[in-house]
């Protein structure tokens, strides 16, 4: 995928959108090899820690100046763990503040990604936190939110695991590829059988 990548994560007060607000926001974009290219992290709320519009819509606001600053391509997709939820949460807080952050994007969401893992018991669920073991990842817990620390896992989780799928397609394509010149090596001695 000739994509850029933007990974973003949210911290929250509730899990559900329609009782929680968006404490924390951070994001990086990497391009399609995964190289880190831009990287973001704010509070939404500045004095009293209380979540305010305006506080959200700062945060948005610098978010996009990083992260999708003009001098980047405009072609890139969207990675979060659990896409829909956080797709949710964004959605709701910035109808608020009649804003739309990521237009018209495709979103890839790395626990719908994990299921091959899951599906292997490599993995007993599809949570970060079984991801970033899985991987071997280290989750930094003294960041300043926890939308930092796993931003930064999810980065790392997503590109472990394209990394597996890639050796493993590439696997699949040789023992295709070996097992087919097989195939019409045989036929070719056995002639008129088929």
């Amino acid at each position: 995928m000739n994509l850029d990548h933007i990974f973003i994560d949210l911290a929250v007060s509730d899990p559900d959108p329609a009782k929680g607000e968006i404490l924390a926001i951070a994001a990086v974009r990497t391009d399609r090899k995964g190289k880190v290219l831009a990287a973001f992290s704010d509070k939404t709320s500045r004095d009293d820690d209380e979540y305010s519009d305006a506080d959200f819509k700062a945060a948005i606001k610098g978010m996009e100046d990083v992260i999708l600053a003009k001098s980047f391509e405009t072609s890139y997709i969207v990675v979060a763990h659990f896409a829909e939820i956080d797709r949710l949460f964004l959605k709701m807080a910035c109808d608020r503040i009649s804003h739309k952050p990521f237009p018209k994007r495709a979103w890839l969401d790395t626990a719908q990604l994990a299921w091959p893992l899951v599906y292997n018991d490599m993995i007993s669920e599809r949570t970060l936190d079984s991801l970033c073991v899985h991987f071997d990842i280290e989750r930094k817990a003294d960041m300043i939110d926890t939308a930092t620390g796993d931003c930064e896992a999810l980065v790392r989780v997503y590109w472990a695991m394209m990394s597996r799928y890639k050796t493993a397609l590439a696997g699949e394509e040789m023992v295709r590829s070996v097992g087919g010149e097989t195939l019409i090596k045989a036929r070719k001695m056995l002639g008129g059988f088929f």
